[in-house]
């Protein structure tokens, strides 16, 4: 009997056993089902938003959203200041990933700058900006070599508007541009970003992107300097209707460059325009002196005809020059009573706003996004 009870007992107790493997053993079929179903979930969803894909479309110097393949995204959408992280320059992208097109041309991929005024006084309220890219930056792979950076294109990100550009150098070192931003507040900060497309495409146009006059190969087909600096000739009309001058002792002559023929004297040029807190520059592409004098660039004042600040030009190269004072005076370009049989050529001249302390604003480029 006791022998019969015990038997049932371990019978009783291997069943209770098996019943609760078995539950035990569904449980975890459970979760594993459950954890499948997540994993697809994301994955379908992943794969929806990575094929929504908005279109943008620049005109004139404004970028606007022309649709969206994913009927549950906005119609519109933008980047909204809130979204900037200061401390890593990263925008963020909504779901809807976009494209950006002009002169039949797209953006694919894109950088956010962010530019630092360190000073404790404002920017002008337009101010240009130079931003070189080394060949030892990341961004510099995304530069189309063959067409000289023509498939550049600066904007804003929060509201997608282009930012009027010009390339001013491209070499096997590096591209020089110069932008026109709004102004930066003191001791503030302000977020751009740079677009790149296809090495075989271009932005470039003579409104908003462009580049100096000599870099095209018809001059100055894509030169948008006018609407880039505060001042600027590339002397492509062979006119001369923005300036004054006096050049009894040499001839001046204004064809795709400006060109000085001295004969002793002091020969200039100088601007009908007077301006203050501003920087002239200048590159010089011939420079033949046969003596000790030496031209120079300058800002001079016409009310009494006295030359305020100037620089000598020595040689072929780049020049620049301050007026960092609220007084208003001429851009000038003088012989220097420059020995005869002397010449020297300028390729073009702009004025920029002077920097805050006369220390431009520092940048620092994020990585780079596909979009």
């Amino acid at each position: 009997m006791n022998n019969q009870l015990s038997n049932q007992s371990s019978s009783i107790q291997s069943k209770s056993f098996e019943s609760g493997a078995i539950a035990v053993l569904l449980i975890l079929i459970a979760l594993v089902l459950i954890v499948a179903a997540l994993i697809a979930y994301r994955l379908y969803t992943s794969k929806g938003s990575q094929g929504s894909k908005s279109i943008i479309n620049i005109k004139g110097s404004s970028i606007k959203i022309k649709g969206s393949s994913n009927p549950n995204s906005s119609s519109s959408s933008s980047l909204n200041r809130s979204e900037i992280n200061s401390s890593s320059s990263i925008v963020s992208i909504p779901s809807n990933q976009y494209k950006i097109e002009s002169n039949n041309s797209s953006i694919y991929y894109y950088a956010n700058i962010t530019l630092f005024n360190n000073q404790s006084i404002s920017t002008s309220n337009t101010f240009q900006q130079e931003i070189i890219i080394n060949s030892s930056s990341p961004l510099w792979s995304y530069i189309s070599k063959n067409r000289f950076a023509q498939n550049v294109i600066f904007f804003y990100p929060n509201n997608k508007t282009i930012i009027p550009s010009w390339l001013q150098s491209f070499n096997s070192s590096a591209a020089v541009f110069w932008i026109k931003v709004k102004g930066i507040e003191a001791d503030s900060y302000e977020n751009v970003s740079i677009g790149f497309g296809n090495y075989t495409e271009s932005f470039f146009n003579n409104i908003s992107t462009g580049e100096a006059p000599e870099l095209s190969s018809i001059y100055a087909e894509y030169d948008d300097g006018n609407n880039v600096f505060n001042f600027y000739d590339n002397f492509v009309d062979q006119q001369l209707n923005r300036w004054k001058f006096d050049a009894p002792e040499a001839r001046i002559i204004a064809d795709n460059s400006l060109s000085f023929f001295s004969n002793y004297g002091f020969n200039f040029i100088f601007t009908i325009e007077p301006f203050n807190n501003s920087v002239i520059h200048v590159l010089v592409i011939n420079y033949s002196n046969k003596g000790p004098n030496k031209p120079y660039i300058g800002w001079f004042d016409t009310q009494t005809s006295k030359v305020k600040f100037q620089s000598s030009i020595v040689s072929i190269g780049y020049y620049s020059l301050a007026n960092p004072t609220n007084n208003r005076y001429s851009a000038l370009i003088d012989s220097g009573n420059m020995n005869p049989s002397s010449e020297f050529t300028v390729q073009y001249i702009f004025i920029t706003a002077y920097p805050p302390d006369g220390v431009m604003p520092s940048y620092r480029f994020s990585s780079i996004h596909k979009l």
